[in-house]
């Protein structure tokens, strides 16, 4: 197959290949345009580095669509505009240049541009100080991201290009106030094209110097196939799923979105025509897959699931795609799997076997519980069916909704340890961060020291959603956003960008970490402090303080306690109150631009993050130790098997809409290759007692401990981390440590 071909050249001569000239194509036109709006402005920086950028295409590829560059400011839908001042000092010295005149047009992008607060020059005027106090704490803070977003790969595929151009000329006569949005539309969508046909042109002159015909041919064909889609729509499956590349490469986006449901119709009338076979289908997902490795960052991609109209929506090309994801052995694309009832049995071994290769793909989503869930959060049942997964498993509306997919953040844990300490962040000299609640030794009882808690709660959740509010309108004011509103239902029809309220469906999704660390300490206190009595709180505060120095045993025998995790009925009980509680008051907050803020857990690396600002916990955690990587069990927490951990995260409270509940399983790879049918029985079981979502890691202790050691000899050791999979060598010590930790699992 071509597409192995294609691996092996990518392995060899492109994987990890930088471009060494430095170039600032985007950053000239910015500067030239930055006094115009900012969609405009960034719609005439993005037209001139798609005009001149250098295009990487080689010969071996089946699908094609790379921008080689190493630019000075380029945009980014997580970040917005973005600045590298060294690669700046290095285009100056390249070119011998004016360091002062370009260190002044560099500081005007950032003046223009949005920063988050982390980045250099940051206006602090844009939040309280009380604001401040809480995000820098990472008690409710935020991820500074964009957000993750699905373009409509539907109708682009249905209405082609040039039906876009066509809907631009008649809807801007309708918002004359919106003219320089429209504009800044026309610039993109003309930029993109012409992008297509320089890809194209690319691809002629590489045919015109390949010496063996199977080169050459690819070549011509991709040309033909680049040239057809510029303008009209996708005639088959080959232009569609190349116009699909296309429009990922160029929007950033990190989903695919229902990918098996709008290319379905593609594949199959080519099928059935005779213009496709099964075998060349599959060579041309393949060679997607190592696109996908090329371009590098989490991009997720939705397979099976229930169509709108509640059939099933599992076909051959879902099947291929599973098994192309089996074949090549990388870290993406991240798969979501929907699973319903009407899923065929026979693609459980599929599951199984995918998930045997050990690079955690698919994650399963259960349509049983995700399509209420949206339905009760007042989404049409057709809609609801409709959803896709976006980065690495928040649920959206693929190509309709702007939902600002992770852009919150609370650390429960760190609110938990504020609530200790009287609202004072003992990791920050003691300043003052919440509201005082009261010391530790004026808890007489757990029932009064756990309503403290809840005060603290209470205390952030407004405050999270007013922070996030004020960086997404502060985003609004500072970026564009065009070509994603170009390719997001709702905004051409407003006149309106995906940061003004033009996306059909608005919601701001957060993220909350720590709660099962919270809920293991305050059983560890009610069990040790309040019944036991085997030391007051006070005394237990101080001794956290102290990192537990000095203290192993009584750390030895907090950690024994009962974790969530096991199927505990106490620890369990607290977990999904502490759950409930804060869910409903996050699902409260009204959102920016309508709809409101829905929280859930999926963790990416946050754990890591905010685990750094959390002193040592009651559950036996030291100090700065990362926190429990999912909605699961703490790290090396499950020590009752993975059905106990599934029975007690299926009590977690996600009848009303969630982002996602992530849980990490981990199987040992001997085991699970030998046992995948009562895997796959354990599985279904979780869903049919209302379980949300699953991932699974295969692998083995031993391999992982090695790769610390020895990273050059496991390269593409593959894990799953957060809701996604990465390669184990590229993480942290902190996150490679978290992962040995977790428990190997036996049905």
């Amino acid at each position: 197959m071509q597409s192995f071909v294609q691996d092996r050249y990518f392995r060899e001569h492109v994987r990890g290949r930088e471009n060494p000239r430095v170039t600032a194509w985007f950053f000239h036109a910015y500067v030239s345009h930055i006094t115009a709006p900012p969609v405009l402005r960034e719609a005439r920086a993005l037209a001139a580095f798609w005009d001149k950028a250098d295009i990487l295409a080689y010969p071996q590829e089946l699908v094609v669509g790379s921008l080689f560059a190493a630019e000075v400011a380029w945009f980014h839908y997580g970040d917005g505009v973005v600045l590298d001042r060294k690669r700046l000092e290095e285009y100056v010295r390249q070119n011998g240049l004016d360091a002062q005149a370009y260190g002044e047009m560099a500081d005007r992008v950032e003046k223009a541009c949005y920063q988050n607060p982390y980045q250099p020059g940051f206006r602090s005027d844009r939040f309280t100080e009380e604001q401040k106090r809480s995000l820098y704490s990472t008690a409710a803070t935020s991820t500074w991201f964009g957000g993750h977003m699905a373009m409509d790969y539907e109708k682009i595929l249905k209405v082609g290009l040039g039906g876009y151009r066509k809907e631009l000329a008649l809807e801007k006569g309708s918002h004359p106030e919106a003219k320089e949005f429209y504009e800044a539309l026309e610039v993109t969508l003309s930029a993109f094209q012409r992008l297509i046909l320089r890809t194209a042109l690319v691809c002629e002159q590489l045919a015109s110097c390949q010496e063996e015909d199977v080169l050459r041919e690819n070549m011509e064909r991709a040309a033909l196939t680049l040239r057809a889609v510029a303008e009209e729509p996708p005639a088959g499956f080959r232009e569609a799923l190349q116009l699909v590349v296309m429009v990922h490469l160029c929007s950033n986006a990190d989903s695919f979105g229902r990918f098996d449901k709008y290319l379905f119709p593609f594949f199959q009338r080519d099928l059935e025509q005779g213009r496709l076979t099964e075998e060349e289908a599959l060579d041309l997902l393949q060679s997607l897959i190592i696109k996908v490795e090329q371009l590098g960052q989490i991009q997720n991609m939705t397979l099976g699931g229930v169509l709108p109209d509640g059939s099933g929506n599992y076909t051959r090309l879902t099947e291929l795609m599973l098994k192309a994801v089996s074949n090549m052995g990388y870290k993406g694309p991240n798969l979501a799997l929907r699973v319903h009832p009407s899923m065929p049995q026979h693609f459980w071994p599929l599951i199984t076997s995918c998930l045997a290769t050990g690079k955690g793909l698919p994650a399963l989503y259960n349509d049983e519980e995700a399509i209420p869930a949206l339905q009760r959060g007042g989404y049409p049942l057709e809609l609801a069916r409709d959803y896709c997964l976006g980065g690495c498993s928040q649920i959206m509306f693929g190509g309709r909704s702007q939902f600002l997919n992770d852009i919150g953040l609370m650390n429960v844990a760190k609110i938990f340890e504020l609530t200790l300490h009287n609202g004072r962040d003992v990791l920050d000299g003691g300043k003052q961060i919440s509201p005082a609640t009261g010391e530790a030794w004026d808890f007489p009882d757990f029932d009064s020291l756990y309503r403290a808690f809840l005060r603290q709660l209470e205390y952030f959740i407004p405050l999270e959603a007013e922070i996030n509010t004020l960086d997404v309108l502060e985003r609004g004011k500072k970026e564009g956003y065009a070509f994603r509103s170009l390719f997001t239902r709702g905004c051409i029809e407003s006149g309106k960008g995906i940061y003004e309220g033009g996306p059909l469906y608005q919601n701001v999704q957060l993220e909350c970490i720590g709660i099962t660390n919270t809920a293991d300490s305050l059983y560890a206190v009610k069990k040790a402090v309040y019944q036991e009595k085997r030391l007051t709180l006070a005394e237990l505060v101080e001794i956290l303080d102290n990192n537990f120095e000095g203290q192993e045993e009584l750390r030895d025998y907090l950690r024994g306690l009962d974790k969530f995790g096991n199927d505990r009925e106490e620890v369990d009980s607290l977990r999904m109150e502490i759950t409930r509680f804060l869910f409903d008051g996050l699902r409260g907050q009204k959102g920016p631009f309508g709809g409101r803020y829905i929280p859930g857990e999926v963790i990416f690396t946050a754990h890591e993050l905010c685990g750094a600002h959390v002193g040592a916990t009651p559950d036996g955690r030291l100090r700065g130790e990362v926190l429990a990587d999912s909605a699961g069990s703490s790290q090396g927490m499950n020590r009752n098997g993975p059905t106990a951990l599934l029975n007690s995260v299926r009590k977690l409270p996600t009848e009303e809409m969630v982002t996602s509940i992530v849980v990490n399983l981990k199987f040992h790879r001997a085991f699970f290759e030998k046992h995948q049918e009562e895997a796959a029985a354990l599985l279904r079981a979780y869903f049919r007692g209302g379980g949300q979502q699953v991932q699974v890691n295969v692998c083995d202790k031993e391999e992982l401990k090695d790769a610390v050691l020895h990273p050059e000899r496991h390269q593409d050791l593959i894990v799953r981390v957060g809701g996604y999979s990465d390669y184990f060598v590229r993480l942290s010590p902190a996150l490679q440590q978290e992962i040995i930790l977790r428990s190997e699992s036996v049905v």
